[in-house]
């Protein structure tokens, strides 16, 4: 670091010399004391917003040390630096000393304390050249409040500088223009304020270089906090017929001062398969998008990582994402933003089953002053999935002049992931997806063609084309900075320093070329021409010192001119220059050639020490890849020396095989280790929660390398993939023994659709009708006669007893025949032997269940015969024992009034009619309106409650074996049993 020596700060020093002292005294308290040779300078950096001047003890309180950061300060607040040096090992030698300022956005990851680029950023202010004696306590040498040269109550750094803004202040400000207090205002929110002390030497030794404290900083947020909502109109949905969603609302709450700065929203739909949600709780409701808005599949990529949040315990279909809403790129007002206002989904390629819950999910990027652009805050709304209500039928047939049409229920469930299927791509396709080597053009020729050497021909031939498929994108060293380290710009073609990846690359361009590398032939001491890729410069040629640098990384004469790796058939080698090598110059030497050489020391050493670099791999198309459960890349090729890769910014589990010896493959610290020979190869496996795009993904390949060179090989790639699918259970209403319709018959027949919780596995309509009687082309379509007569004659029970009117308790009534006209039935056991017979010529309504008692005397069993033009079932009611009987033109409800047949379902709702109704005897009626809705909203299995399944039925209804044996015995002594007629019957199933 370059700096230009000021004048002394007078009163600023803690060893303070008094004015009356002359100068020669001065001078030779300054200058003439020797120094120590084992003196150290170190230095340390505060800040608080709670200083106080009189607590002369700890001069306030709350102090955050470097590299700690004061938080959430906010305009009008003051807050006040210390910076104390310390000297240990007695005097030094004449030292400059200072304290630089720096202003940086709160979406950077900057400062980074080691990044060298620092440096000559910012602004600063250099003391004179003087000696320390030793100093080990904070107060004994500082720059604080009282070194101000003006109050920072009436004025600013900024306006002691002639600028408008803290953050265009540069260089050497000279005398009396650095201010160590501010009070903070406005035009600070949004930035990161820091300052640190700097030291032309750090110690004794002849070169140690400058020296910094770590950066103490104040974090000022822009003054707003974004909170999303989301609502549906609607809790429940019927999953089978369902085709849009109506009433979708959402919207964003500034409850600030300010404007956002730049928020990004969306509404987005996606479905929780498998379970019934409302909500999504117990995770965080912010996620972090590594590429932030870069792609315009963003919205469904936020969906994605909630995917991944919540793996464990739900699984979310990502692939039924739909963006509804998008914005990129918006300052929010404070207040109410509307998002979307009674919005309409139409959900033309959405398939649901009967226990997946559609959600609705709101996104806001930038959603306070503190949160990262990359950063979304999110609020779910989900809606709960509902069924067709279900019907049984046991003991008996089912048979109509009309249609026999039923719902059934189809349930998801998910296939484990050890049985998933692993498929490989073939190669056109793995290329056709942007998928091929380094040095190679689309169709796979070598950029540059090959290169060929004659016997006894010395030298390096070829390399330094820019492969436009890759890229360089960073380099960064073991202390944080670039390393100083060098590619060739893409916008001039001309070398110039990488940016320092500060430890993810993910955000940062592409804007430098990766190089191929040159093929060397060197004679071989020992005897023979040896090729190899690379090449090895002892001393760089003055041509090469823009790209390569000045200084030598190898010592030894005897590997000079030498080629470096393997040279491939297939592919090149590509690096940051057309020598492999890294950028090392006397001036800006490479860090890593200071500790990182010994190759024999520990891997985890060798990897801390070496420097890291990133190659970039865009324009991968995966198409329907991106729902992929997971993906797994092949990297056949070598890298010097270890890899790690990132797939869109998300970390993949990466194993190398160790040059071909250990082929399950194995990692280091989270780095592989490929090699460098023949069958050298690496894989990448992405990772729960890793957001894959249809278009344009990115994979990005990072590089460990200690000197001398760096470089990738990449000679093939392999693409294999695991899908998430599912196998559906099957529920249903049946019949347990035959269906016989004069039409379309669209049920189940002998049981076939009877479960448990599990529903039925991989059943076809040809498993579930076995006992439907079939006509062509379709179940059902019996007969264009009637199946059902109409004559019917009533069981005589005793002779007859009168009539009845009003509530009626019917074990009230002896047994016997009554007539009625319009009567109510009131809930009533039916005691033993009582077989009672009702015949109205109106309207029966039953208000109470209806039981019988029990008995272990076939011939006393109890029995209730219903005839009526109607007869309504009350929602209340449970069961009912009783045979159920209508005219032709009559019908029987299962819950309440039916005003006509068109609208036979108006009034029904989950409080109305949620009640269960089984029904024990036979059903004879025109019109049979199933309108009871138990189990509508039971669309998931309950593994706990075997009868709450999403085939749990709203009604049964039971032909027992008491109505055949009371019917026998009713009948044994009346006669013989006539054959009425004889009816050749169709196939069935």
């Amino acid at each position: 670091m370059r700096r230009k020596y000021s004048l002394p700060k007078v009163g600023m020093l803690a060893i303070v010399v008094a004015l009356a002292i002359s100068v020669t005294a001065f001078f030779i308290y300054t200058y003439a004391a020797p120094s120590s040779p084992n003196w150290t300078i170190t230095g340390k950096s505060w800040v608080t917003k709670q200083f106080n001047p009189s607590d002369t003890t700890n001069y306030g309180s709350s102090w955050t040390v470097a590299p700690g950061r004061l938080k959430n300060v906010k305009p009008g607040d003051t807050v006040d630096w210390w910076h104390s040096l310390f000297v240990s090992g007695g005097a030094t030698d004449n030292v400059v000393t200072g304290v630089q300022q720096d202003v940086f956005d709160l979406s950077s990851n900057q400062p980074m304390d080691n990044d060298v680029s620092l440096n000559d950023r910012g602004a600063w202010h250099n003391e004179d050249p003087r000696w320390f004696n030793v100093m080990t306590d904070w107060k004994d040498y500082a720059w604080r409040r009282i070194n101000n040269p003006a109050d920072y109550n009436t004025t600013s750094m900024e306006a002691l500088n002639g600028k408008s803004r803290l953050e265009d202040l540069h260089g050497e400000l000279g005398k009396n223009k650095f201010m160590y207090t501010r009070g903070i205002k406005r035009e600070d929110m949004g930035k990161r304020i820091c300052q640190r002390i700097y030291w032309s030497k750090r110690n004794s030794l002849p070169v140690s270089g400058w020296g910094y404290s770590q950066y103490a900083c104040v974090e000022v947020p822009y003054d707003y906090d974004v909170e999303p909502s989301v609502s549906v109109n609607s809790d429940y949905i019927d999953a089978e017929n369902v085709t849009k969603i109506e009433g979708i609302n959402a919207g964003l709450n500034n409850k600030g001062t300010s404007k956002t700065q730049n928020s990004s929203y969306a509404l987005a739909r996606f479905v929780v398969r498998g379970a019934e949600v409302s909500g999504l709780t117990g995770k965080s409701d912010v996620v972090s998008l590594p590429g932030g808005t870069a792609d315009n599949d963003w919205p469904c990529a936020i969906v994605r990582l909630i995917k991944g949040q919540y793996k464990d315990s739900l699984n979310i279909d990502s692939g039924a994402c739909g963006k509804i809403v998008q914005n990129t790129g918006s300052q929010l007002n404070t207040g109410q933003t509307p998002v979307a206002t009674n919005q309409i989904d139409n959900l033309d390629r959405v398939k649901l089953s009967a226990n997946d819950s559609l959600c609705y999910v709101v996104m806001v990027s930038n959603y306070n002053g503190s949160a990262p652009s990359t950063d979304f805050k999110y609020a779910v709304k989900c809606i709960r999935s509902s069924k067709r209500p279900k019907v049984q039928v046991w003991g008996g047939d089912i048979k109509t002049d009309k249609e026999v049409i039923t719902s059934r229920t189809s349930n998801n469930v998910n296939v484990p992931d050890e049985n998933l299927s692993r498929i490989e791509l073939d190669k056109t396709s793995i290329r056709a997806k942007g998928l091929w080597g380094t040095g190679l053009d689309k169709d796979g020729n070598k950029i540059g063609g090959d290169v060929h050497f004659s016997p006894g021909e010395y030298g390096f031939k070829g390399g330094n084309d820019a492969d436009p498929h890759w890229s360089i994108v960073c380099a960064e060293d073991q202390y944080g900075g670039n390393g100083n380290q060098r590619a060739y710009k893409k916008s001039t073609g001309q070398p110039d320093y990488l940016p320092s990846c500060h430890g993810d690359a993910t955000n940062l361009k592409d804007d430098y070329q990766a190089r191929t590398v040159v093929t060397t032939q060197w004679r071989n001491p020992s005897g023979g021409d040896v090729l190899r890729d690379g090449y090895i410069t002892c001393t760089p040629d003055s041509m090469y010192h823009d790209i390569v640098g000045d200084a030598s990384l190898v010592y030894n004469p005897g590997y000079c001119k030498r080629g470096v790796w393997r040279t491939s058939d297939s592919a090149k080698w590509i690096s940051m220059n057309s020598f492999g090598r890294h950028t090392h110059s006397n001036s800006k030497p490479d860090p890593a050639n200071l500790n990182c050489r010994d190759d024999t020391r520990p891997i985890a050493e060798v990897i801390s020490c070496s420097n890291t670099y990133v190659f970039r791999l865009k324009g991968i198309n995966l198409g329907e890849l991106k729902d992929a459960k997971k993906l797994e890349i092949g990297f056949s090729g070598a890298v010097d020396n270890y890899v790690r890769v990132k797939i869109n910014g998300h970390e993949m589990k990466v194993l190398g095989n160790e040059n071909g010896a250990r082929p399950e493959g194995t990692q280091y610290s989270g780095w592989g280790f490929p090699g460098y020979v023949v069958n050298s190869r690496f894989t990448a496996e992405t990772q729960p929660g890793t957001v894959l795009y249809e278009n344009n993904n990115f994979i990005d390949i990072y590089v460990k390398s200690n000197p001398s060179h760096m470089g990738l090989l990449i000679e093939d790639i392999s693409l294999a993939y695991k899908m998430a699918y599912t196998n559906q259970n099957v529920y249903g209403s049946w019949g347990e023994y035959g269906i016989i319709a004069n039409g379309k018959a669209d049920s189940a027949s002998g049981a076939g659709l009877s479960s448990s919780f599990n529903g039925r596995s991989g059943v076809t309509p040809r498993d579930y009708n076995k006992l439907t009687f079939a006509n062509i082309p379709k179940f059902g379509n019996f007969s264009t006669t009637n199946s059902v007569p109409d004559n019917f004659t009533l069981p005589s029970v005793r002779g007859a007893r009168g009539n009845i009117s009003g509530n009626v308790d019917v074990n009230s009534l002896a047994s016997g025949e009554y007539n009625a006209g319009n009567v109510t039935l009131t809930g009533s056991k039916l005691s033993v032997g009582k077989s009672i017979v009702i015949k109205s010529s109106g309207v029966v309504r039953i208000s109470g269940d209806l039981l019988y008692t029990d008995t272990n005397d076939v011939r006393q069993l109890p029995q209730l015969i219903i005839y009526a033009k109607n007869i309504i079932i009350e929602p209340s009611v449970g069961e009912v024992n009783a045979w159920l009987i209508t005219q032709k033109d009559g019908y029987v409800s299962t819950c309440g009034v039916v005003i006509s047949a068109g609208g036979w379902l108006s009034g029904v709702s989950e409080s109305s009619c949620g009640k269960q109704l089984k029904v024990n005897g036979p059903i004879k009626t025109g019109r049979l309106f199933l309108r009871r809705t138990y189990g509508g909203k039971h669309a998931s299995s309950a593994k706990n409650d075997p009868n709450m399944h999403p085939g749990t039925p709203a009604e049964i209804i039971n032909l027992r074996a008491d109505t055949y044996i009371w019917a026998y015995n009713n009948y044994r002594n009346t006669g013989a049993i006539s054959t009425m007629n004889v009816r050749e019957l169709p196939p069935r199933y």
